[in-house]
């Protein structure tokens, strides 16, 4: 690439002394033969030349680009892999509860990760959201169409369960119109999944109902009396599907049932579950892969669409993947290394928002050590070259001043406005050549 740039700042001293010559030839040109032949030469070299040059600097620039490492595909292993997206969650309806597959230890990926990008990211913005969750976090009030875990799923199912009691007719009214707390509520769950949920259900209906009785009651519903509830909560697996983390172990996509009964009424509520344990606790995810390196992007504010929480996620994923080099961000990861996606739809009265996360695998250090050198070797490449480039700028001009200087001590300065105006032409030129090799 270096002798390519001398070479072509060669062609393009001899082209400018060249020049020179033929602009004082026109000036002093005795015939018109003379003078329309040297106009017509001048054509040639301000036109046709030029033309040359730029074909033949952007062809040297193609042919460098081919060589530089490609880091957007696979460049530093040699790996081809393909770029289909990971498909977001789709809700299913729940089937016959199947057996619970007991949990194995943790595996390897089975397909390699994709090497780093390594591309600049820009300005990142670091933002005030706090790294391991959401920036809105009270969403208890709103409805969700799916829940990361069971856990995760009590809490807004329970957040406004006075108030659709109440409306359900459930809670009974005193003469002015106040709400009658039940004296006792009995809790009773049914399943696996739900049994560990039991002290969180207590503990959330103790704050709902603060002057009621809350106590469990095993498995079996109890049969309320007056100015009592019955809570019975469900949950049964819907299917039970690999994780695409690792395909070793199942992740279960399931109903949370929750059936309220008082001696006169009943009503209930419902939460789909698709577990994503990366979710909430990260820590102890990451503690079962210890030779792997995850990140988790989550959307910022609540989204109007799902496709832009999506695009604010992976961002935050990238910027805390991010690496940096002379000062600079460049990002490691893109579309191909997310492995997850959790994306929730939250429905209010007045419209729909989304929140996504994403679950990014990071290239080992490795990798990303190899693509790092890579990058500083193209750096210094780039510098040699711009240095190069700045070297021949400066012999061009030495070389026309001093051009300049002899045909005006030849000419005895008789011809000094002439090469004057061959050196303005000459500094025009210049200026275009500069552009070309800097752009």
């Amino acid at each position: 690439m270096v002798i390519a740039s001398f070479a072509l700042l060669l062609l393009a001293g001899l082209y400018l002394a060249v020049l020179v010559l033929t602009i004082v030839f026109a000036v002093n040109a005795k015939s018109t033969a003379g003078r329309v032949g040297s106009i017509l030469a001048g054509l040639f070299l301000l036109l046709v030349v030029p033309m040359f040059l730029l074909v033949a600097t952007f062809a040297v620039r193609s042919e460098s680009s081919t060589e530089t490492p490609q880091f957007g595909r696979s460049a530093v292993t040699g790996v081809t892999e393909s770029e289909a997206s990971p498909e977001s969650f789709e809700v299913v309806a729940p089937a016959a509860p199947q057996g619970v597959v007991p949990a194995t230890a943790a595996s390897t990926p089975e397909r390699p990760v994709p090497p780093p990008i390594v591309e600049s990211a820009g300005e990142l913005s670091t933002g005030d959201q706090t790294p391991g969750q959401w920036r809105t976090t009270d969403t208890d009030a709103f409805t969700a169409n799916v829940y990361p875990s069971y856990s995760a799923a009590i809490r807004p199912l329970i957040a406004g369960l006075r108030e659709k009691l109440t409306e359900k007719q459930v809670l009974q009214r005193d003469e002015i119109d106040g709400v009658v707390d039940p004296e006792t509520i009995a809790v009773s769950v049914s399943g696996s999944s739900a049994e560990p949920l039991v002290p969180q259900i207590t503990e959330q209906l103790g704050k709902l109902f603060p002057n009621a009785v809350v106590r469990s009651v095993g498995s079996v519903p109890a049969e309320p009396a007056e100015n009592q509830l019955s809570f019975h909560l469900v949950a049964s697996a819907s299917t039970l599907q690999p994780a695409t983390w690792d395909l070793q172990q199942r992740v279960e996509n399931g109903l949370l049932m929750c059936t309220i009964r008082s001696a006169q009424r009943q009503t209930s509520v419902q939460a789909f579950v698709t577990e994503k344990p990366w979710v909430e606790s990260l820590d102890q995810f990451v503690s079962m892969y210890p030779q792997r390196h995850f990140v988790v992007g989550y959307s910022g504010e609540l989204q109007s669409s799902e496709g832009q929480a999506r695009k604010q996620a992976l961002s935050d994923a990238v910027r805390q993947a991010a690496i940096y080099l002379r000062g600079k961000p460049y990002a490691i990861v893109d579309e191909r290394h997310v492995i997850d996606r959790f994306a929730q739809r939250l429905s209010r009265s007045y419209g729909d928002v989304w929140r996504e996360a994403v679950l990014v695998e990071v290239p080992g250090q490795e990798q990303v050590s190899v693509a790092r050198m890579t990058v500083e070797e193209s750096f210094q490449r780039s510098w040699m070259g711009t240095l190069a480039q700045a070297v021949g700028m400066m012999v061009l001009v030495i070389v026309t001043i001093v051009m300049c200087l002899a045909l005006n001590w030849v000419t005895q300065g008789y011809y000094r406005s002439q090469i004057v105006l061959g050196l303005a032409g000459v500094v025009i030129m210049g200026f275009l050549l500069a552009a070309v090799f800097i752009a």
